[in-house]
């Protein structure tokens, strides 16, 4: 902290890179108010895991931790021949990934007239300067389609925080663990 100012607060140019390396890029000015981070525990999001042969990407209840931000902060500087597209469903997203190692990278609209991308974590680089996921990001502000959790078998240290004393869904679709 200098002088009041948490530094791990403040933005910073955050490396994307898929598992080989290959595909990079920069998100830039990051930080946990420039974005929403969630899990979506939705059956497209295991699918597409499935459909990269990625299982490592869903956490142990089949969510894929994601960090929501606009377009126009995330810029791709090598390796754009190896990324490709697709479309689960005629209403679903795009879902961008690196075809050298099979890295997810995110999931944008298929309109223009919302310019966000929903970058994967597996494409993010967040320890790069020493700090955690969380540090980085925030924790996760929501839980989304929550209906498609897979039931496992936890350890309570394994237990998203704040536990599962319950869980409250919100009018836009999202559910918070209590």
């Amino acid at each position: 902290m200098i002088t009041g100012i948490d530094m791990a607060r403040l933005p910073l140019d955050l490396p994307l890179r898929c598992r080989c390396g290959r595909v990079r890029g920069v998100a830039s000015d990051v930080s946990p108010s420039s974005g929403l981070r969630f899990v979506c525990y939705c059956k497209d999001c295991q699918a597409f895991a499935r459909f990269l042969e990625r299982p490592d990407v869903l956490d142990s209840a089949g969510g894929t931790d994601i960090f929501q931000m606009p377009l126009g902060r995330v810029k791709l500087t090598a390796g754009t021949d190896a990324v490709r597209c697709l479309r689960l469903s005629d209403k679903g997203v795009l879902r961008w990934y690196s075809d050298c190692c099979q890295t997810p990278i995110g999931n944008t609209a298929a309109s223009p007239h919302f310019p966000v991308i929903a970058v994967v974590h597996s494409f993010m680089v967040h320890e790069a300067d020493g700090r955690s996921r969380e540090e980085v990001l925030g924790p996760p502000l929501c839980r989304i389609t929550v209906q498609s959790i897979r039931l496992v078998t936890m350890r309570p240290s394994q237990a998203p925080s704040g536990g599962y004393s319950g869980v409250k869904a919100s009018a836009y679709g999202c559910a918070t663990w209590m």
